[in-house]
């Protein structure tokens, strides 16, 4: 077996495991776009958040107007109207200051919502009869109120003189006071540090990085026919990563202004070395192909085959069959060996497995024997005590009755060994009971039996009530009068009995020693306390299951009261053919 493992590890895992290693390398060396678009991926994140940091530098731009306290009074001037010299003055020279420092500022333009225009700009002259309520963008700033709008790439359409291609960020100014709009405020800004954030970036050779709006329009070309790509790119859906018109493309979306940073980079650059490799790839993987197939069926026929058989006895055996035996075509080898310990490791298992079932049946008959048994002496003691106490006060006549009623009593106990009696005999084995005690406690003591008759006819386990009573009368009602309560009653699926006294009241103390003793695994000496009681739930677990059993609590009259649960079982169910299955 190890020549044929040995064997079989250099055919099926060494050799391929060398080939395998080859093609790995291979195909690390074929990740080479999972690889660029990892870092690319990277490098367009941070490209975008530079894009993003500018853009919300040029919006504080637009704010100044509310850090200047007289430009901001001058612009509620002009709502009312035409500014004085001063005021037209000191505003003019307000956007200047602004606009000089900054080469990538084109003009500031400053729309009251007189309908004047304040401005200044670089190089040009504003056209006097132009009317921005007719653009987009200065509708757009009104209906925002006080947002930015960022307007794309497009020609100064205010300008009449050589005007430049901007992209624009307009708001409208509101009065601090009113919350009235002042005026409108737009920046034309040109492209040179957007290029200065596009040149940063290291990128492939003939590689293209250009910006463009989410509909394909170029805010910042990557050239050449890059702008044809790019459009085409961003009508596709779901698009990160896609190769495209020869090209591999990937895109970071700008969050503050919904530009894409689109990066494209030229197929053969990146498969200029990879022609060779896919030959050497397609080779190996056929050679490992075919060796791996003529092997596998000499595999299948020497090893798999007595597998198969040990398998199926498995399964046979973990469904409960253990009639399992050697297959015809025995196997010498270790598979052989192993198969044949497992038939006799069976064999022997379904015999223990025989005897410790009859084992269990005979130890849980001699248990129900021992727990029917265990009453019966005890409840002798009491009525031959009974008998010479009556023997004493009354004459022959009585105590012939007492004696008469006794031995109708042990005729009907000793005939029970059944596991279940119904509730109408038990009832009726209690009644002939209760006839002796009742001479014995002088009438003193009364007993009320409540049951319910539509479950007269429910199996029950025997000799519950005589001994229930018993422990009412010794621990409470010995020394007085009182009454003894016994209601039976359904609780769901399950049936109570349950048996209270009116005796003396019972202390916390009292009650959890009673409890304690209820469930010992057995008492220190023949006569313990509450004896009977354990008796009685030790033979319901027993027969019924842990679950049933009985209940030790403080009765509301002051006294002690168990209660007895059992499953509701119908005589008819009981009898019927497949009653013994639970």
């Amino acid at each position: 077996m190890r020549q044929k493992l040995l064997f079989s590890f250099v055919i099926l895992v060494l050799l391929p495991l060398s080939a395998i290693s080859f093609i790995s390398y291979q195909i690390f060396r074929a990740s080479l776009f999972d690889n660029i678009s990892t870092s690319t991926a990277e490098v367009l994140r941070q490209t975008g958040n530079n894009i993003d940091h500018y853009l919300r530098q040029l919006a504080e731009l637009t704010e100044r107007p509310y850090f200047d306290p007289n430009a901001l009074d001058i612009m509620v001037e002009a709502r009312n109207g035409r500014l004085s010299p001063d005021s037209d003055a000191y505003l003019s020279d307000f956007f200047k200051r602004i606009l000089v420092p900054r080469n990538d500022t084109e003009g500031i333009f400053l729309y009251p919502m007189s309908g004047s225009a304040y401005f200044a700009a670089r190089n040009s002259a504003h056209q006097p009869d132009f009317d921005p309520s007719k653009t987009t963008w200065y509708r757009e700033a009104v209906k925002r109120k006080g947002q930015i709008v960022l307007t794309p790439t497009h020609v100064q359409e205010q300008i009449g003189y050589q005007p430049a291609r901007v992209f624009s960020l307009t708001r409208v100014i509101n009065d601090f006071s009113t919350r009235q709009p002042l005026g409108v405020l737009t920046f034309d800004f040109n492209y040179t540090e957007l290029q200065k954030i596009r040149d940063d970036v290291a990128l492939f050779a003939d590689g293209r990085l250009g910006i463009y709006t989410k509909s394909g329009e170029a805010v910042l070309s990557g050239g050449g026919d890059s702008d044809e790509h790019a459009a085409e790119y961003l009508r596709l859906p779901h698009h990160k990563y896609r190769l495209l018109n020869d090209y591999w493309m990937a895109s970071y979306t700008v969050p503050y202004s919904d530009w894409v940073v689109l990066y494209q980079v030229p197929v053969h650059v990146l498969n200029e070395k990879l022609e060779t490799i896919k030959t050497y790839i397609v080779l190996i993987a056929a050679c490992g192909l075919l060796l791996a197939s003529a092997f596998y069926g000499w595999i299948v026929v020497r090893l798999t085959d007595p597998l198969l058989s040990l398998r199926k006895m498995m399964t046979r055996v973990g469904a409960g069959d253990f009639s399992v035996q050697m297959p015809q075509r025995e196997v010498r080898d270790e598979i052989g060996q192993i198969t044949a310990h497992f038939v006799k490791v069976t064999g022997r298992l379904q015999e223990t497995i025989e005897a410790t079932h009859v084992l269990q049946l005979k130890r849980k008959q001699a248990q129900l024997n021992a727990l029917r048994t265990q009453i019966n002496p005890h409840f002798l003691y009491n009525t031959l005590e009974s008998i010479y106490m009556m023997a004493i006060m009354n004459e022959d006549e009585e105590t012939a009755r007492m004696i008469g009623l006794l031995g109708d009593f042990f005729k009907k106990t000793l005939r029970l060994n059944a596991d279940f009696v119904t509730l109408r005999e038990e009832v009726g084995n209690f009644q002939v009971y209760w006839e002796l005690q009742r001479v014995r406690f002088a009438r003193r003591i009364e007993v009320a039996v409540d049951y319910p008759e539509e479950y007269a006819d429910a199996l029950i386990v025997p000799l519950i009530l005589q001994p229930l009573v018993e422990n009412a009368i010794s621990h409470g009602l010995k020394e007085n009068a009182g009454r003894i309560s016994i209601l039976i009653f359904p609780e769901g699926r399950r049936l109570c009995i349950r048996v209270t006294d009116s005796g003396q009241e019972l202390t916390e103390a009292k009650l959890l020693d009673a409890r304690n003793r209820l469930n010992e695994e057995k008492a220190d000496e023949p006569h313990a306390a509450h004896i009977g009681l354990r008796n009685i739930h030790e033979r319901i677990r027993l027969v019924c299951g842990d679950e049933y059993g009985l209940e030790i609590d403080r009765a509301p009259e002051g006294g002690l009261m168990a209660k007895a649960v059992l499953p509701i079982k119908l005589k008819e169910e009981h009898d019927a053919p497949d009653s013994g299955r639970r």
